[in-house]
C-alpha cells in the first residue's frame, strides 16, 4: 500500500493488488444470440404513461412554420366490440388499405412524438379505411424530414455509426404510419381533403409493403396491443410507427411505444429467411425527455418508468413429460392489476420455440389449451404472434388479485446427450415484464424414469410416481426470481453443504453429473481453450474425486463471494452437467449449469478454465438474480460483473500470475468491440459480427474496467459499495446510472466522470510520454514526466501509475491525468535511472514512451 493522496474530485485512492478473472471465450455464449437481432421490448416493460409531446401552431401564412399534430388518445368506438371481434380486427389489421377516396393535402405538418419530428413539408396523405370503427394507419407521398437530436453520447455515437450524422436530419419521399393514438384525427383537421388524384395507387402499394414488412416483424405485436389498449381503455399506452424511405438509407422505422422502457426508436432493417422477413438493426433508442437529466443520465427508476398494466406475484405449476418429446404444463398464476378497468390481460407466450425460425408456427409448437378463472369458468383468449391476449368476464382493477390457469403443451424439450435433455429457455408458459419477469414460484416437475430432474429453487421432494412411470420433484422459490429451470437425465448424484460465516446458514448444495460418456471435440476455439490443436475424442467420466473437488472449490467460491457481495441470496445450490458441446455455461436462479467439458480431468486437459468458469456461473446468484439489469444497456451489470467476481476468485485461488495473464487477454480481445460501440450499447450492434464484438464488450472491456474502478477505490471501499448494492436493490432490476448513485453514496466522491468515459463512451487511449530529471540544491531531483493523449475525440481523466526506478528500489507514484497534454513534477530522492508508467497494467490503455 502506498500513502492515500487526493484526486480531483477529493477521491482517496491507493495501491492495491489487481485482482481480475481467467477469460473463457468459448464458455459463456448467449443461447439466443444470432446475427445481432434485437428483441424490442415484450409488455409491462417499463414506461412512462402519457401521450407524445405534442404542440398545436397558428393556421399557415404566407411563410408558413411547421404545424405540430397534436395526437389525443382516442376512446374505444362506441358499440364495437372488440372483445368478441377480436380474431376479425387482428386479421383485418394488416390486410385493410387505403381509402383512397379522399386525399388530404398537408403544407408544413409536423408529428411530433417526444424528440422525434416527422415534417411533412408538401404532400398527399391517404388514411386507411378503418378496423373497428377506428383509423390505424395512414401513407404519405411527397416531400418529409425526418430530425432527432439523440439525448446522450451513447446514442450520439451510434446514430453516427449507421446514419454518419450525431443529429439525425433525413429527407424522406414516402412514408406508411400504424398507429393508436388518433393520429388521423390531426391530418383531417389540419390537411385539405380532396380527390385522390395519380398519386392514390402508388400510397396503396407503399402500405401494403410496408404492412407485409411490419407484419413479419414478430418482436413487435401491434395487433394484440391494439386490442388490449381499447378492450382495457388504457390511457397513455397508444403507439406510433413510421417506415419512411430516404434516398440515401433506403426505408428507416421510427418507433414511439409508452409500453417500452426505451419509448422511441429509429431502426433500419435486413430480410432473412425464404419467407422474406425481416429483423430490426437499432440506430438509437431511447427514453422519453423529461427521464434525463441535463448531461443525458437517465434519472427514472425501472419500477416507476411508467405504469405496468399487472405485475405476476406468483407462478404454481406442474410440468409433465410423459415422455421426451413434449411437455404439458399447467400455470396457475397470481396477478396484481396495476391499472384500472382491464377487460384483456397480454402475456408473453411464444407460439414456437425455435429462435431461428421463430416466424413459424409449425416447428417446435407451443399451444394453449385452456384458460380458466378462480372459479374454474373457461376465459376466451387469442393465442398469435407470442402473445397470449385473454379476456376476463369482469374487467380486473388496480389493487385487487386475480388468478388465472393456463395449461398447455410445449415441444420445448432439447437433447443435450444421448441421456440428457433440457428445456429450452423461452416463454413457453405465460410471462410477463423484461427478462420474463419476477416472480416467487412452485414447480412439480415429472420426468420418464430412469432419468433424474434437478434445477432451480428448494427441493422440498424428490419423488417417484409408480402409476406413471416417472420420478420427480417439488421446488420452488419464495423470492422474486426470473427465468427458474430445469434439466434432466441420467444422472448421478452428490451432495455437500456450505456454512455461511457471516449469516451461519446452511446451503445445501448437489451435483448431478454423467457417470461416463463419449464426446468429440472438433472446434477450434474449444480445442484452443483445451490447450490442444487437433480434433480429440474423450471417453468422458465425473470420477467421485472430481465431483469432491468441485463442491468444495464450489464451497471456497461462496465464501469469497460473501466477503465481497454479501450473504448467499438463496437457501439451495444445486450444479448440474450439460453435454460438452454446448460451449457454454448457464445460471438460473440456484441453479449452474457447466459444459459437460469442465468434469474433464486436469490430466486430460492442458487448460485451467474451469476455475474461472465456475466462479463466474455462480457471480450470476448476485449479479443477474439478486441484482438484475433493467434493460439492454444494463447487461453489464450481469456479465461483466460476473466475469471480474471469477477474476477475483481465480487470483485467489490461483494467484496474481495467473491474473496477470487473465488481464492481458482482456486488454487483447477488448479491442474487438472498443471501436464499434459504448459498453453501454453492446446490445444494439449487428450484422455478422455483432456476436463477437458484443462479447468483447460485456466479457473484456467490461471487467477491465471494473477493475480500474477498483484499483481506483481501493479493496475496501469496493467491497463496500459491492454490498451497498446488493443490500440496497435486493431482487430489483437496475440501471447503471442507479450503481453510479450508489458508488457516490457509499464513497461520498462523484464517479459519474469515471462512468461517463468508460462505460457511456469508447476509446482505450493511447498515452505518449517523455521524462527528464534537474537536480536540485538540497540533493534531491525534480521528475518532470510530459504525458500526452493521442486521441482528442475520447479524452480521458485517469489515475496514472508512475514508476520511479532506482538501483536498489523502485517507487511508485500515482497523478491523476486530466488533460490532452500535461507535465507531471515529481520531487525525488536522487535521480531515477529510468521512469515507467503503469507496469502493473492498471489501465486500460496503450503507454508508449517517446523516441
Amino acid at each position: 500500500m502506498v500513502p492515500p493522496f487526493v484526486y480531483p474530485l477529493n477521491c482517496v485512492v491507493a495501491e492495491v493488488e489487481m485482482r481480475t478473472s481467467l477469460r473463457s471465450s468459448t464458455w459463456r455464449r448467449l443461447f439466443a444470440l444470432t446475427l445481432g437481432l434485437i428483441v424490442l421490448g415484450s409488455p409491462g416493460m417499463s414506461s412512462r404513461g402519457g401521450s407524445p409531446a405534442a404542440q398545436t401552431a397558428s393556421p399557415p401564412s404566407a411563410n408558413p412554420a411547421p404545424i405540430a399534430a397534436a395526437s389525443p388518445a382516442p376512446a374505444a368506438p362506441g358499440g364495437f366490440d372488440f372483445a368478441g371481434k377480436r380474431e376479425e380486427v387482428f386479421e383485418a389489421f394488416y390486410a385493410t388499405g387505403l381509402d383512397t377516396s379522399t386525399a388530404y393535402t398537408v403544407s408544413n405538418l409536423a408529428i411530433k412524438k417526444d424528440s422525434m419530428t416527422l415534417l411533412l413539408k408538401q404532400g398527399t396523405v391517404f388514411l386507411m379505411k378503418p378496423i373497428g370503427g377506428e383509423v390505424t394507419g395512414g401513407a404519405f407521398i411527397g416531400d418529409g424530414e425526418a430530425s432527432m437530436t439523440p439525448p446522450n453520447r451513447t446514442q450520439r455515437f451510434m446514430l453516427n455509426k449507421y446514419s454518419g450524422s450525431e443529429i439525425l436530419k433525413e429527407p424522406f419521399t414516402e412514408a406508411v404510419f400504424r398507429f393508436s393514438d388518433g393520429t388521423d384525427r390531426t391530418i383531417r383537421a389540419l390537411g385539405r381533403a380532396g380527390e385522390a388524384g395519380a398519386v392514390g395507387d402508388r400510397a396503396s402499394e407503399i402500405l401494403k409493403d410496408r404492412n407485409a414488412r411490419l407484419d413479419g416483424t414478430r418482436e413487435w405485436h401491434l395487433e394484440l396491443q391494439f386490442l388490449e389498449n381499447r378492450m382495457s381503455r388504457l390511457k397513455g399506452q397508444d403507439y406510433f410507427v413510421a417506415d419512411f424511405h430516404t434516398a440515401k438509407h433506403d426505408w428507416l422505422t421510427y418507433k414511439y411505444d409508452p409500453q417500452q422502457s426505451h419509448e422511441n426508436v429509429i431502426m433500419a432493417s435486413a430480410t432473412l429467411g425464404a419467407k422474406g422477413r425481416r429483423y430490426l438493426i437499432p440506430w438509437a433508442q431511447w427514453h422519453e425527455s423529461p427521464e434525463y437529466d441535463q448531461a443525458g443520465h437517465y434519472v427514472i427508476t425501472p419500477d416507476h418508468d411508467g405504469p405496468r398494466v399487472i405485475r405476476i406475484a406468483y407462478t404454481d405449476m406442474t410440468v409433465d413429460l410423459p415422455t421426451t418429446k413434449e411437455v404439458d404444463w399447467k400455470a396457475t398464476i397470481r396477478i396484481d392489476p396495476l391499472m384500472e378497468t382491464l377487460r384483456a390481460l397480454r402475456f408473453d407466450l411464444d407460439n414456437n420455440a425455435d429462435y431461428e425460425k421463430r416466424w413459424y408456427d409449425d416447428f417446435r409448437s407451443i399451444k394453449v389449451v385452456a384458460v380458466t378463472d378462480a372459479s374454474g369458468q373457461a376465459l376466451p383468449f387469442t393465442h398469435k404472434k407470442d402473445q397470449l391476449l385473454v379476456i376476463l368476464n369482469e374487467p380486473a382493477r388496480a389493487g385487487t388479485p386475480l388468478t388465472l390457469t393456463v395449461e398447455g403443451k410445449a415441444e420445448v424439450i432439447y437433447q443435450l446427450t444421448a441421456e440428457s435433455f433440457g428445456l429450452l429457455p423461452y416463454a413457453w408458459y405465460p410471462q410477463y415484464g423484461y427478462i420474463n419477469g419476477r416472480s416467487p414460484f412452485h414447480w412439480i416437475v415429472q420426468v420418464p424414469k430412469p432419468y433424474l430432474v434437478t434445477g432451480s429453487g428448494k427441493i422440498v421432494r424428490e419423488f417417484e410416481a409408480k402409476d406413471t412411470g416417472q420420478n420427480g420433484i417439488e421446488t420452488g422459490c419464495d423470492q422474486p426470481v426470473h427465468l427458474p429451470w430445469v434439466i434432466f437425465g441420467r444422472f448421478q448424484k452428490a451432495t455437500s453443504s456450505f456454512t455461511s460465516e457471516e449469516t451461519k446458514k446452511t446451503v445445501p448444495m448437489t451435483i448431478h453429473s454423467f457417470p461416463t460418456m463419449t464426446i468429440s471435440i472438433t472446434d477450434p476455439d474449444t480445442l484452443e481453450e483445451f490447450g490442444l490443436d487437433q480434433p480429440v475424442t474423450f471417453d468422458l467420466a465425473a470420477p467421485v474425486k472430481k465431483v469432491e473437488g468441485m463442491l468444495e472449490e464450489g464451497k471456497q467460491i461462496l465464501k469469497l463471494f460473501e466477503k465481497i457481495y454479501g450473504p448467499y441470496p438463496y437457501d439451495e445450490l444445486h450444479i448440474a452437467q450439460m453435454a460438452p458441446q454446448l460451449e457454454f455455461g448457464q445460471s438460473p436462479q440456484g441453479f449452474v449449469q457447466l459444459s459437460g467439458a469442465a468434469f474433464l480431468s486436469q490430466a486430460t486437459t492442458l487448460s485451467d478454465f474451469i476455475h474461472g468458469f465456475m466462479s463466474h456461473e455462480f457471480a450470476h446468484q448476485w449479479w443477474a438474480h439478486q441484482v438484475g439489469w433493467a434493460s439492454g444497456d444494463d447487461e453489464w451489470l450481469s456479465e461483466s460483473f460476473a466475469e471480474y467476481a471469477s477474476g477475483i476468485f481465480v487470483n485467489e485461488y490461483q494467484g496474481p500470475k495467473r491474473f496477470q495473464r487473465t488481464l492481458e487477454e482482456w486488454r487483447r480481445d477488448a479491442r474487438v468491440g472498443e471501436p464499434e460501440a459504448p459498453i453501454s450499447a453492446a446490445n444494439m450492434l449487428s450484422g455478422p459480427n455483432a456476436g463477437r464484438q458484443r462479447y468483447a464488450l460485456l466479457y473484456d472491456k467490461g471487467p477491465y474496467v471494473l477493475h480500474m474502478l477498483r484499483v481506483q477505490l481501493d479493496d475496501e471501499a469496493y467491497t463496500k459499495v459491492m454490498r451497498s448494492v446488493q443490500a440496497t436493490y435486493r431482487n430489483q432490476n437496475i440501471t447503471t446510472e442507479m450503481l453510479l448513485r450508489e458508488v457516490n453514496r457509499v464513497t461520498g466522491q462523484d464517479y459519474t466522470y469515471f462512468f461517463d468515459q468508460w462505460f457511456w463512451d469508447v476509446g482505450i487511449p493511447k498515452f505518449r510520454y517523455s521524462w527528464r530529471s534537474e537536480h536540485q540544491p538540497d540533493g534531491k531531483s525534480l521528475v518532470t514526466v510530459h504525458v500526452a493523449q493521442e486521441d482528442k475525440n475520447h479524452l480521458k481523466r485517469v489515475l496514472m501509475p508512475i514508476h520511479l526506478h532506482f538501483k536498489d528500489k523502485t517507487i511508485p507514484q500515482y497523478r491523476p491525468v486530466v488533460q490532452q497534454e500535461q507535465d507531471i513534477r515529481i520531487m525525488a530522492p536522487a535521480a531515477p535511472k529510468d521512469v515507467t508508467l503503469d507496469d502493473d497494467r492498471t489501465l486500460l490503455a496503450d503507454i508508449v514512451k517517446a523516441g
